[in-house]
């Protein structure tokens, strides 16, 4: 939690200005009209950025649903499909010959259903009409019913490039999957942590609160004690001081909470318009919760790779990279592909004439070919070689990037253990001390043994001592959030 810095004595006085006078602005400027209240705890924050809406959420679903759309994009190429072709020629061109008559009218309608295959290999069943007019002959027509099968020969052999292709489209999902699990349970911390920082306010907003109760209390009592020749206008005039200084804190922690709810309403829109309100919680139950979590983890001097589910990404990239790979080699081969037509034709002078002819007679026939496309030039081997280098390149930088993070962070965990343990305890120590220093000094105060002045600087240290402490626990928690974000699976309460 970035608290910034805390100042004791002068300046802390001086701190509080600015922060006081923007803190008035934004609690003057918050409607005054009633709202329907909303209890804030974890869970029904967590609840709340699950229900459809959250801008945050969706754009984790959308990155998702980008990627089954690509998968699902590749196998609609593999789908059935009718297609269909007419085309009509009039031409009043010469003739070579009364041999060779030119064509003057042609008619052509082709149609059929079409299915690829993942095995590089297409089927299909057609049907053609070809009816032209040329010399003497007039609407000859020949049909035909056949089935046609084609196969690639050399680039795409046996579907590898399609099922290449496919596969790392299917690991993408899986990886997309993953990522959405691990972003959505990244989305589930933040709320949590912005949850962390209201409360934090709230401790911080009550702590300011007592002390401004205490000096409300020691301006009454100052008043007293001039009236009986103990005090002079001096300690009134300091308590005065301390009381303004005390009210302005107040405002300050209040307005912190204002600019918290305010980023909790933005990542949950549903939220505007109602007032929230913190439900009872347990800070000291919840750094606990912590300690456990140390314990657990720095059990792993190594990288828990249970704990986390980007090991499994970066295999699937791995995986993926590979099939990539080969995809990309064949970027710049040539394209073979062989057919074979098999059916039945009929002929005659017109469209129904010929199709009777086909099914009454039904004479075969019988075509083959192959069709060759070869690329010429250096443009494509140079694109290949940019492609070649992109999948290696991408591969590197996601997964080393991945795989650094998880060591770095887990690595600085382990080393920090004993350290937040030790800041920890150090600070409830020592707060402790401040709260038992500050009650020996009003005590003593009462029994004039102290001044004024000496009272207002015991109880500046409280405040600092109190808010450091406050900063340190919400401070560790969000660092354990973090580690969260990261490993996502670590099995212990807190997360």
């Amino acid at each position: 939690m970035d608290w910034g810095p805390f100042y004791i004595g002068a300046s802390m006085k001086k701190s509080f200005l600015f922060p006081t006078i923007f803190s008035l602005l934004i609690i003057l400027g918050q409607p005054s009209y009633s709202s329907e209240l909303f209890h804030v705890d974890e869970n029904s924050l967590i609840e709340a950025i699950e229900q459809n809406g959250v801008p945050e959420r969706e754009q984790v679903f959308a990155e998702y649903f980008g990627a089954e759309s690509e998968k699902l994009s590749a196998l609609d190429k593999l789908e059935f499909k009718f297609n269909s072709e007419l085309s009509y020629l009039k031409s009043d061109e010469t003739s070579f010959s009364a041999l060779k008559p030119a064509t003057e009218q042609a008619k052509s309608f082709k149609a059929g259903i079409e299915k690829p295959t993942s095995y590089g290999v297409n089927f299909g069943i057609k049907y053609l009409s070809e009816q032209f007019s040329a010399g003497t002959l007039h609407d000859a027509t020949n049909s035909r019913v056949f089935a046609e099968l084609s196969a690639d020969l050399y680039k795409n052999l046996f579907g590898m490039v399609t099922r290449n292709q496919l596969n790392a489209l299917d690991l993408y999902t899986k990886e997309a999957e993953l990522l959405k699990k691990i972003r959505l349970k990244g989305l589930r911390l933040k709320i949590r942590k912005l949850y962390w920082d209201f409360v934090a306010a709230n401790e911080a907003y009550n702590v300011a609160k007592k002390l401004e109760e205490s000096a409300k209390n020691q301006i009454k009592d100052i008043l007293d004690r001039k009236k009986s020749g103990i005090a002079d206008n001096g300690d009134l005039a300091r308590f005065n001081a301390q009381l303004t200084e005390r009210k302005a804190q107040v405002i300050h922690f209040k307005a912190n909470q204002s600019i918290i709810i305010a980023k909790i309403k933005e990542l949950i829109p549903e939220l505007q318009g109602k007032s929230l309100r913190l439900k009872p919680y347990n800070l000291k139950e919840n750094v606990n919760n912590f300690y456990a979590c140390l314990n657990v983890i720095s059990k792993h001097k190594e990288v828990p790779q249970e704990f986390t589910l980007y090991d499994d990404i970066i295999n699937l990239q791995k995986e993926r990279f590979e099939l990539q790979k080969r995809v990309t080699n064949s970027y710049n081969k040539m394209d073979l592909v062989g057919y074979v037509q098999k059916g039945i034709d009929g002929k005659d002078n017109s469209v129904s004439g010929a199709n009777d002819d086909m099914l009454t007679n039904k004479r075969d026939f019988y075509a083959t070919g192959i069709k060759l496309n070869i690329p010429l030039g250096n443009s494509l081997n140079k694109t290949y070689e940019a492609k070649a280098n992109l999948d290696y390149s991408t591969f590197i930088a996601k997964s080393k990037a991945i795989d650094l993070k998880l060591t770095s962070f887990h690595e600085t965990i382990v080393e920090t253990i004993n350290l937040l343990r030790t800041v920890i305890d150090n600070r409830v120590d020592n707060i402790k001390h401040s709260w038992i220093g500050l009650n020996d000094s009003k005590k003593k105060y009462r029994q004039v043994r102290i001044t004024s002045q000496q009272l207002v600087h015991e109880e500046d240290q409280y405040l600092a001592n109190s808010l450091k402490l406050i900063d340190v626990e919400n401070y560790v928690i969000k660092v354990m959030f973090d580690y969260f974000t990261l490993f996502t699976e670590t099995p212990c309460k807190l997360n």
